[in-house]
């Protein structure tokens, strides 16, 4: 086998940082401003308007927060204020459908959540770990059907469940204290474009005059390489633990029968082809796993 290497994505994507009222690109070079009449007084950090500008085109928004308390609050936020700025007369909200969802979530075990009666006839909903299976596959099915506009989430959307949207915006480079994994960076700015929808998508990382250098780090960087985690153990070689463990997986789940089954299972692990790409011999890997 051949190794290829791709960066082809089926949707173009387009990252982009914001400071302050201005919107950069990846490599830092200015794209725009977001003009000063339109700036909302409880919106300081533009979430709104940039909710409003892609929905008003009819497409989706997907909004990464921190917590489940900043989804929520950051939801009633965006449809308390949805209808306010001057793109208000191009939004469509599709009220029939709406309700049919409030139905929906009406009809769960738990009922409809009383935040979300306020914010969903606004096409306003959010998706964390506190709502039920129930209630997160309704809301899910009504993001992908574009009857919900806006989506608020906690980064455990960004993987697992396949919910793109046009413009994916990261509320902070700074999660829990700390600033975001360029792999959960990636994660959560790949969900940007629908294919069979969307022409092109767009992430944007938004951050505070002080978070700048945290920010252009994080859109500039690059994913680390993968390594094997049969690297990992507590023996003097290395690989003992770790492999240890894989080995009594395969043998006990019947993947491995025969000596001659661990020794093709052994040669086609990453490890194995990890050694060889570094013209380390694997023979004595071979020959600890046969002790």
């Amino acid at each position: 086998a051949d190794l290829y290497c791709t960066d082809y994505r089926p949707v173009p994507l387009t990252e982009y940082i914001k400071i302050g009222t201005r919107i950069y690109s990846k490599n830092m070079k200015l794209i725009r401003s977001i003009p000063e009449s339109e700036i909302l007084s409880d919106d300081p950090d533009h979430i709104v308007w940039l909710c409003e500008e892609t929905i008003s085109d009819g497409h989706s928004v997907l909004v990464f927060c921190p917590t489940k308390n900043q989804s929520e609050k950051l939801a009633e936020k965006v449809a308390r204020n949805i209808t306010r700025g001057t793109r208000a007369g191009r939004i469509h909200i599709d009220s029939k459908q709406l309700k049919q969802i409030s139905e929906q979530l009406e009809r769960t075990q738990v009922g409809m959540d009383c935040q979300l009666v306020n914010i969903l006839p606004y096409g306003v909903a959010f998706h964390h770990a506190g709502l039920t299976t129930d209630e997160r596959e309704i809301i899910e099915r009504g993001f992908r059907q574009s009857v919900i506009r806006v989506l608020t989430a906690t980064s455990t959307l960004s993987s697992g469940v396949n919910l793109p949207a046009r413009r994916v915006i990261i509320r902070t480079p700074v999660f829990h204290r700390t600033t975001l994994d360029p792999m959960m960076y990636k994660q959560m700015a790949g969900r940007a474009g629908r294919k069979g929808v969307d022409l092109c998508g767009e992430s944007i990382l938004v951050c505070k005059p002080s978070e700048k250098l945290k920010g252009s780090s994080l859109v500039q960087s690059r994913l680390r390489p993968v390594k094997s985690c049969l690297m990992s153990g507590d023996s003097t070689d290395g690989h003992c633990s770790a492999m240890k463990r894989a080995l009594l997986e395969v043998i006990a789940s019947g993947v491995a029968v025969t000596p001659n089954d661990v020794e093709r299972y052994t040669a086609s692990t990453l490890l194995a082809a990890e050694m060889k790409a570094v013209g380390k011999d694997t023979q004595h890997l071979l020959c600890w796993r046969l002790r």
